[in-house]
């Protein structure tokens, strides 16, 4: 009796390791998203073999807005997700990835239908715990990382921090607005990459300027190709070497951070070059503006308005894009007054310095040497020389071959932004 009696406890017993066992190959990954800080093989995997490994996850690509998540807050609140503790709840995972998986966004805070806002006191000890907690996951000190944005208001409270160690990286952003008398946060998320080695610099002596006797052209040499590496772009490798010739090595975890497709995206290219810029030990000093701040639009429509009623031609009401304005309006209103014999002095300045000039402008809408092919585009390039006969600009591609030539005054009015990238 004794016997049988083991014997279905034995059976019972091998039964329920048998159904626990089931149930946890089955159940999902689960609340927790430490995985994303731990399993380093993730961020290797084909992009094609994600949502199967995510699926458990809540891995879901919303085609209306192509926004590809680990679930809307609802998903998230059920699921407990949450990262290092249960109560460290995470209310949405945004990913980003190219070849393979890119970025993923942690956001901490609470929408307000969801669940209250946390207060001060919370906000603060929400963030502590997470710093204290991925020094001790990344075996990483933290270190102070230029903010990603600009602050719109004085009165914002923000702090950006990065961790890095051998395989991933990590940018905590906080911010709230905060007065005397009120405490609102903005801002609570965690942004999780992989990382790679710092960039080496492939310019092993300071450019110089080189006169030609004949034909009076300056150009800097010691330019060379930037061999790309993997998750480079090439308007970004055109960065590396105006870094290079200042003997700075590319921080290239800031250009991993910074990644978004190249040039085309305006809004924040001037702030990439300065935060990388930055990061790796350098600064800039800006020789022409971001074009589409909102005070330089307004800036540059009243210019292109003035020059086309002189011309008795059209301008918009509103500068969205330097295509949309007459190519000979657009060049009144940017070379007028003492806007050219700046931008050439700034030019003549950085490059007798060893310094090319960072440019970033429109291709196509002025005429080049050789001809530029395609329809117009936004392109960077590095100014690396000029000529005074003919009153042009050399610049020299991410391929680092010299020879595309454009006038000096076409290239300041193509502009979006130029910048000198020097030592700090």
């Amino acid at each position: 009796m004794m016997r049988a009696f083991f014997h279905l406890l034995a059976v019972f017993w091998c039964l329920a390791g048998v159904s626990f066992r089931n149930a946890e190959a089955q159940a999902p990954l689960g609340g927790s998203l430490n995985f994303l800080l731990t399993d380093t093989a993730l961020w290797k995997l084909p992009a094609a073999e994600l949502p199967a490994r995510l699926e458990p996850s809540g891995y879901t690509n919303n085609a209306s807005t192509g926004l590809i998540t680990l679930g809307e807050p609802k998903d998230m609140m059920q699921r407990k997700a949450s990262l290092f503790t249960d109560d460290l709840s995470v209310w949405k995972a945004t990913l980003t990835q190219g070849t393979t998986l890119r970025s993923v966004t942690l956001d901490f805070m609470p929408p307000p239908a969801l669940a209250k806002t946390p207060d001060k006191q919370q906000f603060r000890n929400i963030a502590r715990r997470i710093e204290e907690r991925l020094t001790e996951v990344m075996k990483a000190k933290p270190s102070i990382h230029p903010p990603d944005y600009l602050l719109p208001d004085a009165a914002v409270k923000l702090t950006s921090q990065r961790w890095v160690n051998a395989s991933l990286q990590a940018v905590l952003i906080t911010s709230a607005l905060e007065t005397r008398t009120t405490f609102t946060p903005q801002r609570l998320e965690l942004r999780i990459m992989p990382a790679i080695a710092p960039g080496k610099t492939s310019i092993t002596k300071a450019p110089v300027a080189r006169v030609d006797k004949a034909s009076g052209n300056t150009v800097l040499e010691g330019f060379p190709a930037e061999p790309a590496w993997e998750g480079s772009h090439r308007d970004w490798l055109v960065l590396e070497q105006a870094l290079h010739a200042t003997g700075r090595a590319s921080d290239r975890n800031g250009i991993l951070e910074h990644y978004q497709g190249g040039a085309s995206w305006a809004a924040t290219i001037a702030l990439g070059v300065q935060r990388i810029s930055a990061l790796s030990g350098a600064r800039t000093e800006d020789v022409v503006p971001l074009v589409h701040l909102a005070s330089e639009i307004v800036k540059l429509t009243k210019a292109c308005d003035s020059a086309a009623k002189k011309a008795g031609k059209h301008s918009p009401q509103q500068v969205g894009n330097l295509t949309d304005v007459d190519a000979g309006v657009l060049l009144a209103a940017r070379t007028g007054g003492n806007d050219l014999p700046a931008f050439l002095n700034a030019v003549k300045q950085a490059i007798g310095a060893g310094r090319p000039v960072f440019w970033y402008g429109w291709r196509g809408i002025y005429a080049e040497t050789p001809a530029a092919g395609g329809a117009a585009t936004p392109v960077v390039r590095l100014i690396i020389g000029y000529t005074p006969r003919s009153g042009e600009v050399i610049f020299a591609g991410a391929d680092g071959k010299p020879g595309t030539r454009m006038k000096a005054a076409e290239a300041l009015a193509a502009s979006l932004y130029v910048t000198v990238i020097s030592p700090k």
